[in-house]
C-alpha cells in the first residue's frame, strides 16, 4: 500500500472541494470531501495501473511535513495499487 499526501482545499463558488495530489500531479473535485477523495484515489489508481502496466516505478510518496498547504488541510490517500476499484482506498483527513 502506498500513501501519498492529498490536500484538501475549501469549496469554491461551484460549491465542488478540491483534492490535490502533489507527487503524482493530480487534482480532483467533489461535492463532498468523500467524494473529492475518491476521485482522487480513483485517479491515483488509474495512474499506477498505467505505470505498473509500462513497466515505469512509481512517484516516491512525500514526507507529510514537507507538503505545502497553503489554505488546504492536510489528507493522506492510501491506495492499494494491485487491486482496482475504489473500495480499495482507505482516506480521510489529518490536521496538519
Amino acid at each position: 500500500m502506498l500513501h501519498y499526501p492529498a490536500i484538501v482545499f475549501p469549496a469554491d463558488a461551484n460549491g465542488l472541494i478540491g483534492v490535490a495530489v502533489p507527487d503524482l500531479l493530480i487534482n480532483a473535485s467533489g461535492e463532498t470531501e468523500y467524494a473529492a477523495l475518491a476521485d482522487a484515489a480513483s485517479i491515483v489508481e488509474e495512474l499506477l495501473a498505467t505505470l505498473a502496466r509500462d513497466g515505469e516505478a512509481f512517484p516516491e510518496p512525500s514526507p507529510s511535513d514537507e507538503v505545502e498547504l497553503g489554505n488546504g488541510v492536510l489528507a493522506i490517500l492510501s491506495v492499494c495499487h494491485g487491486q482496482a476499484g475504489a473500495h480499495d482506498n482507505e482516506t480521510g483527513p489529518m490536521e496538519a
